[in-house]
């Protein structure tokens, strides 16, 4: 009878953080590719994704850990990133009275 051995998979991923009303990126770089993902967003909502790469946007601006678990067959890798949900930046600026040369 042959058995087969997997590795235990390298979970890892690259993100771009973003302002309030846009999308965080998640870049998957985990190795093997082929193992079975699982993002975890870290806001208490719950939700999770299984695709190989992801975006989400969080309901408010804030600091939350995202975590990816990469299952191989039951052999199974976790990586833990801080990600940032910025506040929206308001511009402004004050208008000075006087003429143009």
């Amino acid at each position: 009878m042959d058995v087969t051995v997997n590795p235990i998979p390298v979970a890892a991923f690259a993100k771009t953080n973003a302002c309030e009303g846009e999308a965080l990126t998640f870049t998957n770089k985990t190795v093997p590719i082929t193992a079975a993902m699982k993002w975890s967003f870290g806001d208490g909502t719950g939700t999770t994704a299984t695709s190989k790469d992801t975006t989400y946007k969080y309901k408010k601006a804030g600091q939350y850990e995202v975590t990816l678990e990469a299952d191989l067959s039951g052999c199974v890798a976790t990586v833990v990133q801080k990600v940032y949900q910025f506040d929206k930046p308001v511009a402004a600026f004050d208008k000075v009275n006087g003429n143009c040369d």
